[in-house]
């Protein structure tokens, strides 16, 4: 098909195909996003076996008589990175996202992101920069925290002033956890400029059947008024027996006392293990007190239970057809082989301080046994700033000078024959 040509044509051109990141949600039944190309049934880390990743996706849209393409996205990775399934996401090196002109029948660079790892190979710092006139600029970013079980707890949002050449806070998603490490609680703060502090935004709460299936969840706006949180929205879940997502329906609610009033709801059907291969959306009728079918997607799957494409098609009344608000999809995947992760530092730990710096900062480590090993410092881009080589030893000190260093964020890695350890700092200039 034309659709699929042009885009293997696309990656076909670049030198090294390449991964995307899909969003952190709030169970591992993933009731957010339906084409992540994420594989339900793999945990990918740290068990050493053979994999599947995704290197490529390309989307087309509905034009009124045909499916055009629209753009595609290129992943690569190093190692044995992949899908990371506690936290619903990819775990790539960079990306590279292009739209397409139809009129010149070519692929233009829209945006380029860059993931970041620690010592442990968990990524912290997820960078997006879009293309100007063939060069990057920065523009948004994530920080990531981790819980001891290797769940990201702490989201933090950052947007790039191009005025001061530094990040700025945004939003920040906190998660709680239960004992079966299911999200219980989400809250959502936006950062108030005026007062330089995070406001009350949203917060959801999850509730679990006894199989640890998400059957209800449930989102509370802040209302500064009256200093409380206002019920607004609810999405409930059912299940077979198989644990296979049923259904899903969207509620809100806009009156006091609560009363919930249906919107929209989906219906999964013609299941492959827990994959469904139809997934129909209907919105509530108020005249006629029922569901009225508006949009239905078809899927399929590969043998790793990853989404291979997915195409949609709008009810007009009477039957079922493509219209101008319809998507196709193609993922594209590799194998590779995942082994437990060697890099984490042997008994040895690093701190670099103080943090943000404005004249100097101070890095120091400790191992159990001294070794040899290498520092190198880098910017939020990955670009190497300063690399030298230390005798072995088991205690290091060293003080820097940051003086003339642009504001932003750097990663200061100590790599030895014991491991390496990864830490990051906020250089905020004078």
């Amino acid at each position: 098909m034309k659709n699929t040509l042009l885009c293997l044509s696309a990656i076909t051109a670049l030198a090294t195909p390449s991964p995307h990141a899909g969003a952190q949600t709030a169970s591992g039944n993933n009731p957010g996003s339906e084409h992540n190309g994420s594989c339900s049934g793999e945990r990918q880390r740290p068990t050493a076996g053979t994999y599947s990743r995704l290197i490529a996706y390309c989307e087309s849209e509905f034009n009124d008589t045909a499916f055009v393409v629209r753009d595609s996205t290129f992943y690569v990775y190093s190692g044995s990175r992949g899908y990371d399934a506690n936290n619903a996401m990819w775990r790539f090196d960079n990306a590279t996202v292009q739209n397409y002109v139809p009129s010149m029948a070519t692929f233009f660079n829209q945006e380029y992101q860059v993931e970041h790892f620690d010592a442990a190979d968990n990524d912290t710092f997820l960078v997006y920069q879009d293309w100007f006139s063939g060069s990057l600029a920065n523009s948004a970013a994530k920080l990531y925290h981790y819980n001891s079980a290797r769940y990201i707890d702490t989201t933090i949002g950052l947007g790039w002033n191009s005025g001061t050449g530094m990040w700025v806070n945004s939003f920040k998603n906190i998660l709680v956890f239960g004992p079966s490490n299911n999200v219980l609680q989400q809250a959502e703060l936006s950062w108030n400029v005026a007062s330089g502090t995070w406001d009350n935004y949203q917060m959801l709460y999850y509730s679990y059947n006894a199989a640890g299936d998400l059957t209800v969840s449930t989102t509370l706006a802040w209302n500064s008024v009256t200093a409380g949180w206002d019920s607004i929205a609810r999405s409930v879940y059912t299940y077979d027996g198989a644990h296979d997502q049923l259904s899903r329906t969207d509620q809100i609610n806009n009156s006091t006392p609560c009363i919930w009033y249906n919107t929209f709801m989906n219906v999964n059907t013609g299941f492959t293990g827990t994959n469904p291969l139809l997934r129909t959306t209907m919105h509530w009728n108020n005249g006629t007190s029922t569901y009225d079918s508006v949009r239905r997607w078809h899927y399929t799957y590969n043998s790793h239970n990853q989404v291979l494409t997915y195409s949609s098609e709008s009810y007009g009344g009477t039957s079922w057809a493509p219209t101008a608000l319809d998507y196709t999809g193609r993922y594209y995947y590799e194998l590779y082989t995942s082994a437990v992760n060697t890099t984490m530092a042997s008994e040895g730990n690093a701190n670099v301080y103080p943090s943000p710096a404005t004249d100097e900062v101070t890095i120091v480590a400790s191992w159990a046994e001294a070794q040899p090993f290498t520092v190198t410092i880098s910017d939020a881009d990955g670009r190497m700033l300063r690399r030298w080589n230390e005798n072995a030893t088991r205690q290091y000190s060293k003080t820097l000078s940051v003086r003339g260093m642009p504001a932003g964020i750097y990663f200061v890695k100590i790599a030895g024959t014991q491991g390496e350890i990864v830490k990051q700092i906020v250089v905020s200039g004078k």
